[in-house]
């Protein structure tokens, strides 16, 4: 079985290398520019998405508001009515609604002595109004009463590590759905998100379940999907002259440079410290950091922070033709995109 992946991983790479498109980068940033996006990265999903130059809705004020019910097909209505004198027009109505006989269908509702009154996608207030207009025209000091007596089954399906349908109100959060399920400890907490209508929201995951911050709290709709991957997910790359060269996994989206670097086993003594590339995004234009680990060595963690799908390489020898080593050593990290990037389970699951 390891051979057979090893053939394989060996053929994409033969592909790859002999592809024709070049590699290009505007120019080498260096270790003030790595700081500086370091304290970009801190600020949270958003500013790391940026960075990775990925593409996102962002959630507004209307996704924590509660929506008023808009009424649909098949939902069944409980109408009453009061009249003064008209005892018998009180009686026959609620007769109908014990009857389930208000039930809508092709979009309408069917009232005794008056025509089919469209009433799809209302709130109950304005077909309370609606009614009553159609009262009024024909007898007078009529006064209607609607209230929801059955509806559709609102839900949301958790998909990826887990599986689920769960039935949420108008008042479900996507914490009070987590913390019913719960999550199991090897999730990917930066990849997970919301999907909705095919598009997938900005939701800080571990912002509202690590640091406890509710306003990544939205309130989840019907048909909301809750994208929960694994923790291979989100990853960077360390080859070069390392112990061991290897895949990390990074489920909160950051990591340490020095802590990837002693998960690599550390340096080799045939490495060169002072020329250790971070290859990050962009594919064919990548940003590449040229760092001097001398100079990070007692910076505080914060200010030297990696994000998934950043590629560290630790060099033998200094660098001197920077075109040449980034179209000699980019196919490998192609091979590393298209092998290891798990938004392609993404895009099964919202339909791109």
């Amino acid at each position: 079985m390891v051979l057979k992946c090893c053939k394989v991983f060996f053929l994409i790479f033969l592909i790859l290398s002999s592809c024709s498109p070049k590699f290009h980068f505007s120019e080498i940033s260096y270790v003030q520019d790595f700081i500086l996006d370091s304290y970009k990265i801190n600020k949270g999903k958003k500013e790391i998405l940026s960075l990775m130059k990925e593409s996102f809705c962002e959630i507004s004020k209307k996704d924590f508001e509660i929506q008023k019910y808009k009424l649909e097909e098949d939902d069944v209505l409980n109408i009453s009515i009061f009249h003064p004198i008209r005892k018998d027009l009180e009686e026959k109505i609620q007769k109908l609604s014990d009857l389930n006989f208000f039930q809508i269908k092709n979009g309408k509702i069917n009232i005794p002595n008056f025509d089919e009154i469209f009433i799809l996608g209302l709130q109950i207030e304005e077909v309370a109004h609606l009614i009553t207009s159609k009262f009024t025209d024909e007898i007078k000091n009529v006064k209607v009463f609607v209230n929801l007596k059955k509806s559709k089954e609102k839900t949301v399906e958790i998909v990826g590590l887990i599986h689920g349908i769960h039935k949420i109100d108008e008042k479900t959060t996507i914490f009070d759905i987590l913390s019913k399920i719960g999550l199991p400890p090897n999730c990917d907490l930066f990849k997970s998100c919301i999907i909705r209508d095919n598009k997938k929201l900005l939701i800080d995951f571990v912002k509202l379940l690590k640091e406890g911050d509710m306003n990544e709290n939205i309130l989840l709709r019907d048909s909301d999907k809750i994208f929960i991957p694994g923790d291979g997910e989100s990853k960077i790359f360390v080859m070069g002259e390392v112990s061991k060269q290897s895949l990390i996994n990074m489920p909160l989206g950051t990591i340490t440079l020095k802590e990837a670097i002693l998960k690599a086993g550390g340096f080799l003594h045939s490495s060169n410290t002072n020329s250790i590339q971070i290859i990050r995004t962009a594919f064919f234009n990548p940003k590449i950091y040229n760092i001097n680990f001398s100079d990070i060595i007692a910076l505080p963690d914060r200010a030297i922070l990696l994000i998934p799908g950043d590629i560290i390489y630790v060099a033998a020898t200094p660098i001197t033709d920077w075109n040449r080593f980034v179209n000699d050593i980019l196919p490998s990290f192609a091979l590393f995109d298209s092998t290891f990037n798990g938004v392609k389970n993404l895009r099964f699951i919202i339909n791109e």
